[in-house]
């Protein structure tokens, strides 16, 4: 699959009226300011979309999320579908980190991130652009 196809894939599972409703802001869409700013900026978002996404990668972040999302947000399943998201399109199509930088103090050198916050295996850290 290339990021052109995965974006179109991610972009197509937001329906109109719930764009509508992240551009607006209005309306309770279970979704934090961070992840809201990085649906709408996918939009727009324009790069070399032929590069390949790596195989079986976005299912098992998939995984990792849902096995974390249960776990510490089983409360709001309302809205995982966009932290999934979100994650998905920065970690492979930005190839950016996945949290905030004032949430786990990642930093950027010689264009690679770097994160103190880093778990490794079995966790969503496995899939994040970021090494420890």
């Amino acid at each position: 699959m290339t990021k052109g196809q995965l974006r179109k894939i991610l972009f197509d599972s937001i329906t109109e009226d719930e764009w509508a409703k992240l551009e607006w802001n209005k309306e309770k869409t279970f979704i934090g300011e961070f992840n809201r700013n990085v649906l709408l900026r996918m939009r727009d978002y324009r790069c070399d979309m032929h590069e390949d996404v790596p195989d079986g990668k976005i299912g098992k972040l998939y995984a990792l999320l849902k096995r974390y999302l249960e776990k510490y947000m089983p409360e709001c399943p309302e809205g995982h579908k966009w932290i999934y998201i979100a994650c998905v399109y920065l970690t492979f199509i930005e190839k950016l980190p996945m949290h905030p930088q004032t949430a786990t103090g990642w930093v950027e050198r010689d264009q690679a991130f770097f994160c103190p916050a880093y778990s490794g295996k079995d966790s969503v850290c496995e899939c994040c652009v970021c090494g420890k």
